[in-house]
């Protein structure tokens, strides 16, 4: 079975061959040259890495999957391909949708086969809620390869993650987050994986969605989905982050009906939406990055003394500067100390409860 952890913890011994770390440098002219990206989505979506999908209800998150799904199976022309392509199978995993009700009538609205989209099942029955994923990722890593899966979707990720994890902690999410884009690197195939947003939200937050940033920071490419508030009927795909080229334009695309059923069809890209999406403007960079900070210290722990070692050591995976970290620190009545023996003395933050 796969663990959530990537390496073992500090000090014990690598289960796999019995001894401790080896540890030696490398020039990074020697690392392993990974291959060029490919994208199912052109420079939105690319195969062999995990993508966050996130938007309010309504916005048609799990609609846009069903079209990657018709896609990836050579059924749908996306956007930025030159032709058809049958890429490999689907497989999705929901907890929201019916696959007979809602997922099979969906992907024959877009001229796709349900036959090349699969679901997980356990002894030939659904998952039952409960079911430990994460403890089987060995078992679905082998069957994505086996069965020429080329798209998995976590609908929602939240819903799909170990039973009683506290998604607000990003030491619960990001290994369980990096231990599913290991897989998609292994495998090749495109993860993605859909996300609400929070309720209520300020429009200067680098990341709305619901739970930990690890959310934000852990997938190569978030997209979000929204309204476009002066252009009734129409909706926008936003990179907020893409960490693996230029951003692209925002994808337009519209609901429509078709028997009653909802299909996805795109309209193409504008550069000029981004203000309605959501988006991040150049003058509010510096108060998002600051919103940023606030939420990682928060999520660290309140009314509990932090070594600046972690807290550094958090800031640096999330890609929050020093200098932000710190002007943080009146703002959120946070206090100092130093511990230890004179000559080996440690900083320490302590982050109160914040009202």
């Amino acid at each position: 079975m796969t663990s959530l952890r990537a390496y073992p913890p500090p000090g014990q011994p690598d289960a796999g061959n019995g001894q401790g770390p080896q540890l030696a440098l490398r020039p990074l002219s020697k690392a392993p040259r990974p291959a060029p990206l490919t994208y199912l989505l052109a420079a939105r979506v690319p195969f062999g890495c995990y993508t966050g999908l996130q938007g309010d209800p309504g916005v048609g998150k799990s609609l846009l999957t069903c079209a990657l799904a018709a896609g990836v199976t050579g059924r749908l022309k996306l956007p930025g391909m030159k032709r058809r392509r049958n890429y490999g199978k689907a497989l999705i995993l929901t907890r929201e949708d019916d696959e007979a009700r809602d997922l099979v009538p969906r992907i024959e609205a877009l001229g796709g086969d349900p036959d090349l989209i699969v679901s997980l099942t356990d002894h030939g029955k659904p998952l039952p809620w409960d079911f430990d994923l994460w403890g089987h990722l060995d078992e679905l890593q082998s069957l994505i390869v086996q069965q020429r899966v080329k798209l998995v979707v976590f609908d929602p990720i939240t819903g799909l993650l170990p039973h009683g994890s506290d998604l607000a902690q990003e030491r619960v999410v990001r290994p369980a987050l990096e231990a599913l884009a290991g897989v998609a690197m292994r495998t090749g195939a495109a993860f993605v994986g859909l996300r609400h947003l929070r309720k209520s939200r300020s429009a200067n937050v680098v990341d709305p969605g619901i739970g930990s940033i690890a959310f934000f920071a852990v997938p190569r490419c978030v997209l979000v989905c929204d309204k476009l508030a002066d252009r009734p009927g129409l909706y926008g795909m936003e990179a907020l982050k893409c960490n693996h080229g230029a951003k692209p334009p925002a994808l337009l695309y519209r609901i429509e009906d078709a028997a009653g059923v909802g299909r996805i069809r795109f309209e193409g890209e504008d550069e000029l939406v981004g203000q309605h999406l959501g988006g991040v403007q150049p003058d509010d960079a510096e108060q998002v990055h600051a919103d940023h900070a606030t939420q990682l210290l928060l999520e660290m722990g309140t009314g509990q003394w932090h070594s600046w070692e972690s807290i550094l050591k958090r800031a640096h995976q999330n890609e929050i500067t020093v200098r932000t970290i710190r002007s943080r620190k009146k703002p959120m009545g946070i206090k100092h100390r130093f511990s230890g023996q004179v000559g080996n003395r440690s900083l320490e933050w302590f982050i109160p409860k914040q009202l």
